[in-house]
């Protein structure tokens, strides 16, 4: 970006000048964009997502240079503003010739492939495969669409000098960086692995993916992979290679379609001699950008009236596993104007990092624990606090006390249902007066698998490889496993004043709200989900559902 007003603001005295930047100068720095730049800054504006502190923090954040980052598409897409599918869209509207991205290969796609097909990967989108060929494109993609299930393919011009020069940089990546923990890694983050586990077997070991909640075995072998990979890990994770005796924590990141993914590791003892177990936990990947309108929560609306109080305890509730957090990190990036509001949160760990915000790392080592931490965030002049987790009676009265003196306090706790959340208050030293005039809502979830639509759920398609008559084959969308995402189902109340409060706290009062089944079987006839998620998520409460709403006869079911 070359921009006139970012060359006369360069002195670092004058950057919080730029917080009250004029219309006129705020204007001279959106005239000056070009290229990809005007195309993101046009596509923002257009959809009402950029607003004038916006345009404010992307060039402070540009002259501040911590981010390492120059272009305003850059910034945009470090914060949260615009997902890299997006941008990679846009790419091609301003010149499709320039999208290369050597990191997208996978050591997966054999090299001699790209070679034969003369093939330069660009980049991808949830959809689609960009990329360049100096031989036939029909070859090519009948070579390469293996590699890509369910995904198109797009063409862009090639140039023989720069796909020569990509295959060459290739090459040399899969000789030097092509081992297998980055193989497995690289691959479970494009199938949206959320956790890679590393099972020592007294033969060797095992790899399972977790997908959607569900684990799968990945790949068996012997133990010279084994040692190779955990050595490879903790060297990677900053862990002590010689240490086998005790649990260990660390973490690194891998780059993926032009973008830094965070993994956070674990390893443990296990009782097969010098063997370690390992849990890879994949912490950004493409749905931690998530909008909190796609997220699939069915009475929104109460959420967001409940997130836009002014003070007050907001709780997302849910059991292990249920996407608390990422509904949490949707509501700061999407639901709150973290540009114009001070915004502090409290983590163990920091799993996705977001600009504009202070983001602090709960270490109870050091004695920054969630109540000490709390304390010092109400030093700071907050308008909003975050809370990972309310784990003791001493967190939730701060959180109270933080809410009382005109904060909004957002903050996650283990409960199953809405009356169960109200119970663990109490439990953990809640006392009626406020309860009644300091919570504003709850939010309890769970996550169900989303059915396939190209196979329908089935996991198998008609379809036609090569020259091949059709014929039934295992979905490529959903590698056979019926589904390919997951959505909340929820049940969510907004706590309007005292009366609402206290009919919540009623038990002899009827809950007014949907519950998480109901939702769920609302999302079933939908098509959202299917029969077969909708009792395996809710086990005999939904055989019940399913045959009073067929006219079944409880005591036959």
């Amino acid at each position: 970006m070359a921009s006139s007003v970012i060359e006369e603001s360069s002195n670092k005295d004058d950057v919080h000048n730029l917080y009250s930047m004029t219309p006129e100068k705020v204007k001279v720095v959106v005239d000056e964009l070009y290229g990809l730049d005007k195309t993101v800054y046009d596509y923002l504006w257009d959809r009402g997502e950029i607003s004038k502190n916006a345009v404010d923090t992307i060039v402070y954040q540009m002259l501040d240079g911590n981010m390492g980052v120059e272009s305003f598409t850059d910034v945009c897409l470090e914060l949260g503003l615009i997902k890299n599918d997006k941008i990679t869209e846009l790419s091609l509207e301003v010149d499709p010739a320039e999208l290369a991205d050597k990191e997208l290969i996978e050591p997966s796609i054999p090299i001699d492939v790209l070679k034969l097909h003369k093939v330069m990967l660009n980049a991808t989108t949830e959809k689609t495969v960009f990329l360049s060929t100096l031989k036939s494109p029909i070859l090519a993609e009948q070579a390469l669409k293996r590699y890509f299930p369910g995904l198109s393919f797009y063409f862009t011009p090639a140039n023989l000098n720069r796909v020569n020069r990509y295959l060459k940089e290739i090459e040399s990546y899969y000789r030097e960086k092509g081992t297998l923990l980055e193989a497995l890694v690289k691959k479970a983050i494009r199938e949206k692995i959320t956790d890679i586990h590393i099972i020592p077997t007294y033969t060797g070991y095992m790899i399972q993916n977790r997908h959607l909640g569900t684990l799968y075995t990945e790949r068996v072998g012997g133990d010279e992979e084994f040692f190779s990979i955990i050595a490879k890990l903790k060297i990677e994770s900053k862990m002590d290679i010689n240490e086998r005796r005790r649990p260990m924590s660390g973490a690194f990141t891998v780059p993926s379609n032009g973008r830094r993914v965070d993994l956070r590791t674990e390893t443990i003892p296990t009782a097969i001699s010098n063997k370690e177990a390992a849990v890879i936990r994949i912490l950004n990947g493409d749905d931690s950008n998530s909008n909190l309108d796609e997220l699939g929560i069915t009475r929104l609306d109460e959420f967001k009236k409940a997130i836009s109080s002014e003070n007050g305890l907001v709780l997302v509730c849910g059991v292990t596993g249920s996407g608390k957090s990422t509904t949490l990190m949707a509501t700061i990036r999407t639901g709150k104007d973290r540009y114009s509001e001070s915004i502090i949160s409290l983590e163990d760990p920091v799993e996705n990092k977001l600009a504009s915000i202070k983001q602090v790392p709960i270490n109870e080592a050091a004695g920054l624990t969630f109540p000490a931490g709390l304390r010092s965030a109400m030093r700071l002049d907050p308008d909003t606090i975050m809370i990972g987790e309310i784990r003791d009676e001493e967190t939730l009265k701060i959180a109270f006390r933080a809410s009382e003196t005109g904060h909004l306090v957002l903050a996650t706790l283990h409960t199953s249902d809405i009356r169960t959340t109200i119970d663990r208050l109490v439990g953990l030293g809640a006392d009626r007066g406020h309860l009644e005039s300091q919570i504003r809502g709850i939010i309890v979830q769970k996550l169900i698998k989303i059915k396939c639509v190209k196979c329908n759920g089935t996991g198998r398609v008609m379809e036609a490889i090569d020259d091949e008559e059709p014929a039934e084959r295992q979905c490529r969308k959903c590698n056979g496993r019926f589904y390919t995402g997951r959505t909340i189902v929820s049940e969510c109340v907004y706590i309007n004043g005292p009366e609402a409060a206290r009919n919540l706290m009623n038990r002899d009062v009827e809950p007014w709200w949907q519950s998480k089944m109901e939702d769920a079987f609302e999302k079933m006839k939908e098509g959202i989900t299917d029969e077969r998620e909708f009792i395996s998520a809710f086990g005999e409460e939904a055989r019940v559902m399913l045959a009073k709403n067929a006219g079944v006869d409880e005591n036959e079911c």
